[in-house]
């Protein structure tokens, strides 16, 4: 069964087996309600995570997938399933629940069903133009926008130059693949660059090969090693968007001398962007993280903030104190 009308990946059957029957955490929720003929009316979804708070791991879960149909607006059906997703997570002992909704769902979490934006887990979203010939082509006559896109790439390929350089450190080895196994030394990897951080996501062995090699979505990988030992890595994915291709910076994480490795990983796939002729790359990351500065200093440009909102066990204050906070997109379902 598809869920919702789409022609991509997400809404498929095959989406929610992985997303939900799949999960290593384990087994997620699928609230659906149905019309009379079978049609999905509504829908929320409840995804096991774990997270790992000031050096302990803690079990939560992500809302995700929450939808009405049009002809079911304003009947409640929304907030009743946002609710019973609660109830669940209380019971299955989640000691939070947490979202990335859009503007559009936002204000009825906040005001009826009692979630609330949490600051020390808030992300910016930053853009880097590369090819922007369609996007033009959206908007004036197609010969005017190849034009402009083609001077455009190379006036973009030199403001990138310019912040990112080379940025290849002597005795760094990168290498762009397609993301089919981990690299070794992951697990050792892992845990060094858990300890920089106050909260991060689990990114063990096990988590990391359902998210991004068993997900339905085709994963590339870029991993860092100086002197045989893995020091970075960063997924990226490439998505059609309305006949427009982008590319998508989805997990980016470096040990310590964090910036110079995330510059050298960013400036790998802006490189293959502009190969591929992608419109644009995106990539988000947390207010407080080591990652921001970096993407900062990388010519990327700011294009909104990302709202995260939680629902937490009343006991609960897991949020005050945290300093360095590594969250992205790809611990959402939005990459």
């Amino acid at each position: 069964m598809d869920f919702f009308p789409s022609p991509s990946i997400y809404g498929s059957e095959k989406y929610f087996h992985w997303k939900l029957s799949d999960n290593p955490i384990g087994t997620g929720l699928a609230n659906i309600a149905e019309t009379n003929t079978g049609d999905v009316a509504s829908s929320a979804t409840l995804t096991p995570k774990h997270v790992l708070v000031k050096g302990r791991f803690t079990s939560i879960a992500e809302i995700g997938d929450t939808y009405t149909s049009k002809q079911h607006l304003r009947k409640g059906l929304f907030l009743s399933l946002v609710e019973s997703n609660w109830e669940t997570a209380l019971a299955s002992g989640y000691q939070f629940v947490y979202g990335t909704p859009n503007q559009n769902s936002l204000p009825g979490y906040i005001k009826k069903a009692q979630y609330a934006v949490v600051d020390e887990l808030s992300m910016e979203s930053f853009v880097a133009l590369c090819h922007v010939a369609p996007l033009l082509c959206k908007k004036i006559p197609t010969r005017l926008a190849l034009i402009i896109g083609g001077v455009s790439k190379i006036l973009f390929r030199v403001w990138y130059r310019t912040f990112l350089g080379k940025r290849k450190v002597a005795g760094m080895e990168i290498q762009d693949k397609k993301f089919k196994f981990l690299p070794e030394g992951w697990e050792e990897f892992i845990l060094r660059c858990s300890s920089q951080y106050d909260f991060i996501l689990d990114r063990s062995r096990l988590v990391t090969e359902w998210r991004y090699i068993r997900n339905p979505h085709q994963y590339r990988l870029v991993t860092l090693k100086e002197g045989g030992i893995l020091q970075g890595f960063a997924v990226y994915l490439i998505k059609e968007e309305g006949g427009i291709k982008r590319m998508k910076i989805v997990d980016l994480l470096a040990a310590q001398g964090t910036k110079p490795r995330c510059l050298a990983l960013i400036n790998t796939i802006v490189d293959r962007a502009f190969e591929l002729n992608v419109a644009d790359v995106e990539i988000w990351c947390a207010t407080r993280s080591k990652l921001r500065d970096a993407v900062r200093r990388s010519g990327f440009l700011r294009k909104g903030q990302i709202n995260v909102i939680a629902r937490c066990a009343v006991d609960v204050d897991i949020f005050s104190n945290l300093q360095d906070v590594h969250f992205c997109m790809g611990d959402t379902d939005n990459g």
